[in-house]
């Protein structure tokens, strides 16, 4: 290379100081100096790693789309089967529908003493399981045979060993409090006085009047 005659020494070296850098620039980079290779990472092409903040959002994203999704199907563990009770007399019947393995209580006034009994049964899809009896006066506990009881919140307590039985035969006299409960369900039915009541209990497939 031929420099001019007329260059100076302080000249001559910002020249060599510039083809330095000039030749130092890689020749895949752009005017603004960013380097578009790819990374290498173990010898493979790659990307780089996403940071803790974008992980953490991902992270979010997807625990979101997940409950979601949850959130839309039905929650069949918490859906008892349905079971309808028949409330059947000599002229009419009636059905109630029920949840399976719920409960349902007895309430009459003994026809002998006039103090208060409670019979409560668990609904079972072959019939009505009996698992405690409340009575008012001890000696109720005595004149149905139970050998003993508890005394619990003013009532005697018995829990005998649990009997299912197929169907249960119920008469409302004029003279005698008579009443059901199930538990779960909002409007009770009315028992009529001077009326036999047949208790069944089965699947609901039949349509009845209930």
């Amino acid at each position: 290379m031929k420099l001019p005659q007329t260059l100076s020494a302080g000249g001559l070296l910002y020249l060599v100081i510039g083809v330095v850098i000039a030749l130092s620039v890689p020749e895949h980079a752009d005017s603004a100096g960013t380097d578009h290779r790819p990374l290498i990472k173990g010898g493979k092409r790659g990307f780089s790693e996403p940071s803790a903040g974008s992980q953490a959002s991902e992270s979010a994203s997807i625990s979101l789309a997940q409950r979601e999704i949850e959130a839309s199907e039905p929650t069949r563990q918490n859906s008892a089967p349905s079971l309808c009770v028949t409330l059947a007399t000599e002229t009419d019947q009636h059905n109630i529908s029920v949840a399976a393995e719920s409960t349902m209580r007895l309430r009459f006034r003994h026809s002998i003493y006039r103090t208060n009994v409670e019979e409560s049964f668990f609904l079972r899809h072959n019939g009505f399981e009996l698992f405690e009896l409340r009575y008012e006066e001890a000696r109720l506990v005595e004149f149905y045979g139970h050998q003993s009881a508890r005394h619990e919140n003013g009532r005697w307590v018995v829990r005998p060993t649990p009997s299912l039985l197929k169907v249960l035969h119920l008469h409302r006299s004029s003279e005698a409090m008579m009443s059901l409960h199930f538990d779960r369900l909002i409007e009770q039915p009315t028992l009529l006085s001077d009326t036999a009541y047949r208790l069944l209990i089965g699947s609901c497939d039949n349509d009845g009047n209930g």
